[in-house]
């Protein structure tokens, strides 16, 4: 059977905004269920790509030899929580794909970009955080990273299912993270790029 891993942020943990989800309802075992796939999933609330909880720190933890598939899920926190520029988010990246490779060079990874966060007060994806950079330029950057390394990304912005228009149901604290119907959602648009990925890979 496919073994996916997958590393995220409150979002990918199955927080909705008001409760935990049951695991085997958050959107890593979703795909799984889909794909028909075994899911580990390493996401951990309040995680960016950097920082001591953080993507650079679990990949360099883990063997991805026992994987097929990696999924990452960060970006919300990197935002609203800026430890540095851009150029450090461009570190702290690159230094978890080489983590993964070191251990697994063949292993295909996607990225699912940020969903749009509107705490802060922010109303666009062009709103600029403590640090002088947007959303955008954040989800600019990890796709720009992740084409580099030979990598794929999923980019909500060419067809958002959370929008300023809608966030307030489609967000179920009408900030940041997912409804339930959401995450299904979320989980439906992301298997069957990931079941291509490894297809590709085999």
């Amino acid at each position: 059977m496919t073994k996916l891993i997958a590393f995220g942020d409150s979002i990918f943990a199955g927080w909705d905004g008001h409760v935990n989800l049951p695991h085997d309802r958050r959107i890593p075992e979703t795909i799984g269920k889909i794909n028909n796939w075994d899911v580990t999933n390493n996401s951990i609330g309040g995680t960016q790509f950097s920082g001591n909880n953080s993507f650079d720190r679990f990949t360099a933890e883990t063997n991805f030899f026992a994987y097929d598939a990696v999924l990452v899920g960060y970006g919300v926190n990197d935002w609203c929580y800026p430890p540095g520029g851009l150029n450090d988010e461009r570190g702290y990246i690159q230094q978890g794909i080489d983590n993964i490779h070191n251990t697994n060079a063949k292993i295909p990874i996607l990225f699912e970009l940020p969903t749009q966060d509107f705490r802060k007060g922010s109303t666009s994806l062009d709103d600029k955080n403590s640090r002088g950079w947007t959303q955008s330029q954040l989800c600019d950057l990890i796709a720009e990273v992740a084409t580099k390394n030979g990598c794929k990304y999923y980019d909500w912005r060419t067809n958002p299912l959370i929008t300023l228009a809608n966030h307030t149901i489609t967000l179920g604290d009408g900030e940041v993270h997912p409804t339930q119907e959401i995450m299904d959602k979320m989980a439906q648009r992301l298997a069957p790029v990931l079941k291509s990925m490894v297809s590709e890979s085999s």
